[in-house]
């Protein structure tokens, strides 16, 4: 318990970042603040007989005193509150959650606010961390690989009126049918696309549109693997319907010096070369961006920390809206699946929190900053790739709030670079 400030009665520490305000405010203090509201209205409110700012305050006190109560001690609460945040050098987390509220007659004015306040942290470990560096060299596969990726982008395909075989484009509707055998309502994908061969779908889907032709339509058998990464469908079998409305050959450029032009490059060997590096810098990212959560990690054990449970919460929040996303996520099983998740991520929502707090601390320590040419440099790389002014993707960034997530990243690129930089590394 801390010496009191003002009207707080009493403040206690449940846990390290919780603290407990016991509020006590005399009776005629919000009285008075009673009385100061209606008067404010009473000299703007209008009532048939009286002119503006004459209304009898017997008139005013009748029809508002309930409302100026209510508005009396929200004043006073916040006010009271106000006062011992900055006089106890309180960091909410969270906005005040007020309990306990008692204003019976003839006593003073009683709540309680329980708050989670920011952490004291002070970064002491940070440089010179251990961290293994896993070299991938590229491989001719790889380059073979990507090279293909490329003629699948620059493909070009029409409709045949033939049958369906292995490596042509399906364009269908589809749909679940019930065991009643009629169509299940909200179910129907239209326009769904998917190359015949590539097993982008599950198997039976693949093999039974082999041999159609543009205007058939078939039932289909679906049974989901044991594996399947929706658990409520695991072994399950689902009949669908399905509607052709398209058939698409596809052809691959050849590949040639023209291609490589084509794309960008001066030569057949000149594309592979490219591609290389291409990737090679691609892994070397990625050997960069292990370390980095490696080091990041060695921080976080060398400097143990309590962190607000609101924020491990919103932590979690986010993390969960992905999966809130698949299918029935209001059924109970499903809320039991994503409790269990929710609880399995709970040690990275807590890292998540931690990383914040320590990119702040060692950016205030070395004086580490985020300029404006930073947030010009992203956002004329954003504005290349898609093809927009600048300006455009400025007034965005500023409307959309995605200017403050491009601080937050810079940021934490620029401690994480310091820590790789002083790290010990080991091939």
């Amino acid at each position: 318990m801390s010496e009191t400030t003002g009207y707080l009665k009493e403040m206690t520490s449940p846990s390290t970042l919780k603290r407990v305000l016991q509020f006590e405010v005399p009776r005629e203090t919000v009285e008075k603040q009673i009385e100061d509201m209606i008067e404010k209205v009473r000299k703007e409110i209008k009532v048939d007989g009286f002119r503006k700012g004459k209304v009898p305050k017997e008139i005013a006190r009748a029809k508002y005193a309930e409302t100026a109560q209510q508005e009396a001690i929200e004043k006073v609460i916040q006010d009271a509150y106000s006062e011992v945040l900055e006089k106890e050098a309180l960091r909410p987390v969270t906005p005040a959650g007020v309990t306990a509220l008692d204003f019976e007659d003839g006593q003073p004015l009683t709540f309680t606010v329980e708050i989670e306040v920011l952490p004291e942290i002070n970064i002491e470990k940070y440089k010179g961390m251990k961290a293994t560096k896993v070299t991938r060299e590229v491989e001719d596969k790889d380059v073979d690989a990507e090279v293909e990726n490329l003629r699948e982008r620059f493909s070009t395909s029409s409709s045949v009126d033939r049958e369906a075989a292995n490596g042509d484009i399906v364009a269908i509707d589809y749909w679940r049918i019930g065991d009643d055998g009629k169509e299940i309502a909200e179910s129907k994908i239209t326009g769904f696309p998917f190359e015949l061969g590539k097993q982008n779908v599950l198997k039976e889907f693949d093999d039974g549109l082999v041999g159609v032709r543009k205007g058939d339509s078939k039932e289909i058998d679906v049974t989901y693997p044991d594996d399947f990464e929706h658990e409520e469908a695991r072994g399950k079998t689902v009949k669908f319907g399905v509607s052709v409305s398209d058939v698409k050959n596809k052809v691959l450029p050849e590949l040639t010096d023209d291609f490589a032009i084509q794309v960008g490059a001066d030569s057949l060997l000149d594309l592979r070369l490219k591609v290389r590096e291409s990737i090679q810098r691609m892994y070397d990212d990625d050997a960069r961006s292990k370390m980095k959560g490696e080091i990041m990690q060695a921080v976080i054990e060398a400097n143990p920390f309590e962190v607000p449970e609101a924020m491990i919460e919103a932590s979690l929040d986010a993390m969960m809206e992905t999966y809130k996303k698949g299918p029935d996520p209001e059924t109970e099983e499903m809320k039991r699946q994503l409790a269990d998740l929710r609880e399995k991520m709970r040690p990275v929502g807590v890292n998540v929190v931690k990383e914040q707090f320590i990119i702040d601390e060692i950016a205030k320590r070395e004086g580490i900053t985020v300029e404006q040419a930073d947030l010009e440099e992203v956002m004329s790389a954003y504005a290349e790739r898609m093809n927009v002014p600048p300006d455009q993707v400025r007034d965005w960034a500023v409307k959309s709030g995605e200017i403050k997530r491009w601080r937050h990243n810079i940021l934490g690129d620029k401690v994480t670079n310091l820590l790789l930089d002083s790290a010990k590394v080991e091939d």
